[in-house]
C-alpha cells in the first residue's frame, strides 16, 4: 500500500467563524502541534522556510521569474509589476491585477516602451529589457542589488503610495525612475487604447521582491501541487516534479496512488484569493461557503484517508497560525478528542 505523507497549506484557515466543520474540527482535536517557529508575515515566509530559505529580504521575484521564464539561471531580480494609480488632490491611491484586466500583447507592448526609454533603472544591466513574462508578473534585471526596502504589492493594494515608496541607500534614485516611467506610460499609445474601451490605463509600476536566485536544497518534497507561482517556482528550483492545484483531495489521492511512496506539498490558494479579492455583496456568506468547500473536497477525504491508512500523515499550515501534525495512529486512538469550533483553535488554543 502507497504510504504517503502530505503537507497541506491552507492559508487564512483558523479564522472566527460560525461555521461548523467536523472533518476540520477532528483533525484539529486530534493533532499535535509542530515544535517550530512560526513565519511572520502569511504565505509567502512560510513557502521560503518550507523550503529551507532563510534570507532578508525574501528573493521573492527571482524564485516567480524562474517559473515563469521556466529557466533557473542565478542572477539578481526586482519585480517591476503593472498597476494603475488613481490620483486625486490628496492621495494616490494603487490598484493591482484584482481590477485591471491586462491582456498578454498588452503587457509585452507597455513592457517593451518603457526598455526603450534613454533612461534605465539604479543598478540595471548595461542592455536593460523589462520582461513581461506574464501579464501582470514584470521582471527588471539587476546588475547588482538595487539596495532598497519595498513593500509586497498585495499590501499596498488600495492604499496611498506615498507611505510605501522605496526607501533605503539608493531609495531616491528609485523613486526618479518610477516618476520617469510614469510619464512614458502616460504617453502610450496602449493606454490610450484602454481607455477609450472604458479600461484603467496602466501608469506605473510597482518595485518588490528583490533578490538573488536561491539556492534551494533537492529533496524536501517528492511533489508540489499548487496554482502559487511562488511554490511552483520553488519546486523548479528544487528540482521537484510540480503540477496545478488539484480539484479535490479524492484527485491528489488517486494521483499519488500510482507512487509506492512520496512526501507531497498541497497549497491550497481558496481562502486566500477569497480574502484579497475585490469585496462581494456578501463576504461573510462567500467566506461560509468556500469553507464548507474545503471542508467537503479536502478535509472529510483526508480524514477518511488517514482512518484507512491510505495517508500515512497530514501535517497542516493554516498559516498565520502555527502547524499541527496528525497520523492515523493519532486519529483512532484519541477518540475522546473531541471537536470544536475554529474560533477556540483561534482565540482560545494556543496552537
Amino acid at each position: 500500500m502507497p504510504v504517503t505523507n502530505l503537507t497541506l497549506v491552507v492559508p487564512e484557515l483558523l479564522r472566527e467563524t460560525s461555521v461548523r466543520l467536523p472533518a476540520l474540527e477532528r483533525l484539529l482535536a486530534r493533532s499535535d502541534p509542530l515544535p517550530c517557529a512560526v513565519a511572520e508575515g502569511g504565505v509567502v515566509p512560510l513557502l521560503f522556510q518550507i523550503f529551507g530559505i532563510a534570507s532578508d529580504p525574501l528573493p521573492i521575484a527571482a524564485v516567480t521569474r524562474a517559473f515563469d521564464s521556466q529557466d533557473p539561471t542565478p542572477g539578481w531580480w526586482l519585480r517591476a509589476d503593472p498597476v494603475h494609480l488613481q490620483i486625486n488632490q490628496s492621495t494616490v491611491r494603487l490598484f493591482d491585477q484584482r481590477v485591471l484586466r491586462l491582456a498578454a500583447n498588452e503587457a509585452e507592448r507597455l513592457a517593451a516602451e518603457v526598455s526603450a526609454t534613454d533612461h534605465p533603472p539604479p543598478s540595471s544591466q548595461q542592455d536593460f529589457r523589462l520582461e513581461a513574462l506574464h501579464p501582470t508578473r514584470w521582471y527588471l534585471p539587476l546588475a547588482t542589488p538595487a539596495h532598497i526596502q519595498t513593500s509586497r504589492l498585495a499590501t499596498v493594494h488600495g492604499q496611498d503610495i506615498r507611505h510605501y515608496l522605496p526607501e533605503g541607500k539608493d531609495g531616491k534614485a528609485w523613486q526618479r525612475w518610477l516618476n520617469h516611467c510614469q510619464i512614458l506610460l502616460h504617453n502610450s499609445p496602449v493606454n490610450a487604447e484602454r481607455e477609450a474601451r472604458g479600461e484603467a490605463p496602466i501608469n506605473s509600476v510597482w518595485l518588490w521582491g528583490e533578490g538573488e536566485t536561491p539556492n534551494v536544497i533537492k529533496g524536501t518534497f517528492s511533489h508540489v501541487w499548487s496554482d502559487e507561482p511562488l511554490a511552483l517556482g520553488l519546486a523548479l528550483l528544487a528540482k521537484t516534479p510540480y503540477d496545478a492545484q488539484p480539484e479535490n483531495a479524492e484527485d491528489w489521492l488517486y494521483q499519488t496512488s500510482r507512487r509506492s511512496t512520496g512526501k507531497d506539498l498541497v497549497v491550497l490558494q481558496d481562502l486566500l484569493d477569497l480574502s484579497e479579492a475585490a469585496p462581494s455583496i456578501n463576504p461573510a456568506e462567500d467566506w461560509q461557503s468556500a469553507l464548507n468547500r474545503l471542508e467537503q473536497t479536502w478535509f472529510a477525504p483526508l480524514l477518511a484517508a488517514l482512518q484507512t491508512e491510505t495517508l500515512a500523515s497530514l501535517t497542516l499550515y493554516p498559516c498565520p497560525a502555527p502547524p499541527r501534525t496528525i497520523t492515523g495512529t493519532q486519529l483512532r486512538r484519541r477518540w475522546w478528542r473531541r471537536g470544536r469550533a475554529l474560533g477556540g483553535y483561534v482565540v482560545k488554543v494556543a496552537l
